[in-house]
């Protein structure tokens, strides 16, 4: 089966910004009745303002706790038994 989009929903969002250039970003995914799943990324600020997906890759220490914290705000939107 093709990759529909229209199928790919974002469930809940949460970002968290790390320094004065960095936001962290995490989601919680669910494609067609799937299993819910959190996905995570990184934004870098741009000289105008805006934000551009960078690849998150390697963590600083201040980075991996925005990344802890957000996915215990997202836990309870795994729903039950979707931990695993």
């Amino acid at each position: 089966m093709p990759y529909n989009p229209e199928e790919d929903k974002t469930i809940k969002e949460e970002q968290e910004e790390v320094g004065e250039r960095t936001v962290i970003v995490a989601s919680v995914m669910q494609y067609a009745e799937g299993q819910k799943k959190i996905q995570l990324g990184r934004r870098m600020k741009r000289a105008d303002g805006e934000l551009s997906p960078v690849k998150l890759g390697r963590l600083t220490a201040e980075e991996a706790d925005a990344v802890l914290r957000l996915i215990e705000k997202l836990k309870p939107a795994l729903g039950e038994g979707d931990s695993s």
